[in-house]
């Protein structure tokens, strides 16, 4: 996750340095990035919803690896952009000191909206059975 975050920095023009857990911007930010940074608990969230909704295997399957690498991308644009922005903007590296729950709410808004869409097409074939089972009942 670090290593694409540096190279989409360094798209922008800056140069930064890596190790396993740390993005450092010369002349700008130093990024931890700690355990609660990579969302797993926002990626689990995602996993243990999917699994406990009753959709073919292959839809689930499908949802999972899309909402997966969704999670990613976003999680790899958020440390991207904070070392872009904290670059160029140096004198309001203080304000971005709630970054993280900027993020979660961002990244739940897009899971919920994917869940919604990906619900909406797994139960449409199950609403036409019901509507025949009603008119079943009324003659």
């Amino acid at each position: 996750m670090i290593k694409p975050a540096v190279w989409i920095i360094k798209l922008f023009g800056f140069y930064a340095i890596h190790n396993d857990s740390d993005v450092m911007v010369v002349s700008g930010p130093y990024l931890r990035i700690n355990y609660s940074c990579l969302g797993l608990g926002v990626m689990s969230f995602l996993v243990a919803f999917v699994l406990a909704f009753p959709a073919p295997w292959k839809s689930t399957l499908k949802m999972m690896v899309v909402g997966l690498i969704t999670i990613y991308v976003l999680n790899i644009c958020r440390i991207s952009g904070l070392g872009v922005l904290l670059g160029f903007f140096q004198s309001q590296r203080n304000n971005f000191t709630y970054h993280h729950e900027i993020f979660n709410i961002i990244v739940y808004i897009c899971i919920f909206v994917m869940l919604y869409l990906w619900i909406k097409r797994n139960t449409r074939s199950i609403l036409p059975e019901n509507k025949t089972e009603k008119t079943e009942l009324a003659d």
